[in-house]
């Protein structure tokens, strides 16, 4: 029941038969970030630099940024206003507006901190506005411009309505920097933006639309530098499939298999995005919940096809059926499954 890697498989005829099968799920993975690093515990959030016309723009963004990065839970995350205090305290002392390497060397000297978050907000703004929309009407009855034609007027009618709107916009960049030796560990390649329009609720104000503009981002910045969650469609067909070992390294895709077979395999397929995430496999009776057989691993980026071989002999004899189900669980929840039969 272990990985077993010695068998080629048949690309063409395999990859055609995931592609005509079964229809999509979603599954909620925990993205990783490709720079991402257990060991790499304890983050600080420096106050953004603000490129904007909006005073506040930089110090409102970084308090956000530190407050999601805590209920997030990758790191243990000291926030700016957490990070002055902490300052203060240790006598350390900076200017009003200190630059990001004096910023840096100030956190090295406190001590108990392994990387600094800086950022730069180039977006932040908002304005509310109306747009007038005309909507025509024409049928029989009384109005502008009507005429006499056999017994029935005609007239043309325009309702004109008045919809306001309140768009934000915010755009902000960020970099990760190792406090040891000052080196970036990972930066946006552009600023991260985000565009809110609310239209038809005059009662929402700029601030309350740009929050949530400000928040898009926010979440954006978060699924760039920590661990979290994304849902993701998969197919069912492609997913999971079961196999025949041919001669010469090959596979048969079948579900159906004899008693007296000693090697099926089950082929998994996942998106790289699913990357160091744990699975199980499990091997069922199809009325009966019991576990006769499973494969626990870790997906990885650099695999396209993870493949797995049972005995059809040894689940015949644990078994009083012929159908089976074999399931793919994410942790311990099931993923997608897929039915098979081994025949005497």
């Amino acid at each position: 029941m272990a990985r077993h890697p010695a068998f080629r498989l048949a690309w063409p005829a395999v990859l055609a038969c995931f592609v005509a099968a079964g229809c999509d799920t979603t599954m909620t993975v925990q993205r990783y970030p490709a720079f991402y690093d257990p060991s790499l515990k304890s983050l600080a959030v420096l106050p953004f630099t603000n490129a904007t016309l909006h005073a506040r723009a930089g110090e409102f963004l970084a308090g956000r940024l530190a407050a999601a990065l805590q209920a997030n839970g990758t790191y243990e995350v000291t926030g700016p206003e957490e990070l002055k205090a902490k300052l203060a305290a240790a006598k350390i002392a900076l200017p009003p507006k200190a630059a990001a390497g004096a910023m840096l060397a100030a956190v090295r000297k406190l001590g108990g901190i392994q990387a600094v978050l800086i950022g730069t907000v180039t977006g932040f703004s908002a304005d509310r506005g109306s747009t007038v929309e005309i909507d025509d009407w024409y049928g029989p009855g009384f109005g502008w411009g009507y005429w006499r034609h056999g017994h029935h007027y005609y007239g043309s009618y325009a309702t004109a309505r008045q919809y306001y709107y309140t768009h934000a916009y915010v755009s902000a960049g960020a970099s990760m920097v190792r406090v040891a030796d000052g080196r970036t560990i990972h930066a946006t390649v552009s600023p991260l933006a985000a565009r809110v329009r609310s239209r038809g609720d005059v009662d929402r104000t700029r601030s309350e639309v740009l929050s949530e503009a400000a928040d898009a981002v926010v979440r954006a910045l978060v699924g760039e530098f920590a661990v979290a969650p994304t849902r993701l469609k998969i197919s069912r067909g492609k997913t999971l499939r079961t196999a025949r070992p041919q001669e010469g390294g090959t596979l048969e895709l079948t579900d159906d298999f004899r008693a007296d077979e000693d090697t099926m395999c089950v082929l998994v397929r996942l998106p790289a995005e699913a990357d160091r995430n744990p699975f199980r496999l499990t091997i069922t009776e199809k009325k009966h919940h019991k576990v006769l057989a499973e494969e626990t691993f870790t997906w990885s980026a650099k695999d396209e096809t993870r493949q797995f071989t049972f005995s059809p002999r040894k689940l015949a004899e644990a078994a009083g059926g012929e159908k089976f189900r074999v399931t793919l669980h994410l942790r311990d929840e099931p993923v997608v499954d897929r039915g098979f039969k081994i025949e005497d």
